[in-house]
């Protein structure tokens, strides 16, 4: 009995080891069951060390036995704690990192239109599909040029040959 006592320190603290390489769900589980088997083999050094009475009577209320089985239990249950926590699957609850935001979009100077003759209306198309290009909003720029196209089809082909709405076409 008298290696007892060191043998059980040394098994607590080699329980210890693998819980620096782990991540830290595991890493609690692991020192949860070490604990555990630490208060366990310290109720079994406990009442290994105890004076035993001369008198069965005169046992206190919790005999002998039931404390080194007290901790014979604390030390089977931490051991398996401290198994399952290893080889299970732990969850770590911190959350993600959260993806970098884009840059800024740097803002770019609008073509000038051409400068021909053409109607109100043609020169407002011509303005709105400019503006959504420059938004990068091509579907707008589709449907602007498709209706300058029609009221207008050589002032349409300026805008487009300009490079007013080139990043779209």
């Amino acid at each position: 009995m008298t290696y007892f006592p060191r043998i059980a320190v040394f098994a607590v603290l080699v329980s210890f080891v693998p819980a620096c390489t782990t991540t830290a769900g595991k890493r609690a589980a692991l020192a949860a069951g070490a604990m555990l088997a630490a208060g366990g083999t310290g109720l079994i050094v406990y009442e290994a060390t105890r004076d035993k009475p001369d008198n069965p009577l005169e046992e206190d209320f919790i005999g002998h036995g039931m404390v080194a089985l007290a901790g014979l239990s604390l030390l089977l249950l931490g051991g398996v704690v401290a198994v399952a926590g290893a080889a299970g699957e732990v969850r770590d609850t911190a959350p993600a990192a959260a993806p970098p935001p884009p840059p800024p979009v740097v803002p770019r100077q609008a073509r000038p239109l051409p400068e021909r003759a053409t109607d109100a209306r043609s020169l407002q198309l011509a303005k709105q599909a400019r503006a959504a290009a420059l938004h990068f909003e091509c579907a707008a720029v589709n449907i602007a040029i498709d209706e300058l196209e029609d009221r207008d089809p050589g002032y349409a082909d300026a805008v487009i040959a300009g490079g007013v709405v080139a990043p779209c076409r």
